[in-house]
C-alpha cells in the first residue's frame, strides 16, 4: 500500500533518494528520472498491482509495510 504524496514534492532533480516506510525499514534507490516522476510512478504501480514493474511495488504488495512517499528525500 502507498500512501498519497504531498503537493508540491519538491524533488525534481535526478539521484540518489530515500523512502521511509512505516516503521523503520527504508528503501533507498537511484533514478536517471526526476525522484518525483520515480515516485509517481511508484504510486501508480501500486495502485494498478503492478508488482512486476518495480521490486519496490512487489515488497509493499507482499508486505504490511506502506511506503511514505512524502517522506522521500534526496541523498545525493
Amino acid at each position: 500500500m502507498l500512501r498519497s504524496a504531498k503537493d508540491g514534492l519538491k524533488i525534481k532533480i535526478q539521484g540518489i533518494y530515500r523512502i521511509q516506510y512505516e516503521g523503520e525499514k527504508v528503501y533507498v534507490g537511484q533514478s536517471r528520472k526526476t525522484v518525483e516522476k520515480r515516485c509517481k510512478e511508484y504510486q501508480r504501480y501500486i495502485s494498478l498491482h503492478q508488482t512486476e514493474k518495480s521490486a519496490v511495488v512487489k515488497h509493499c504488495n507482499s508486505t504490511v509495510y506502506c511506503m511514505n512517499i512524502s517522506s522521500t528525500s534526496i541523498l545525493h
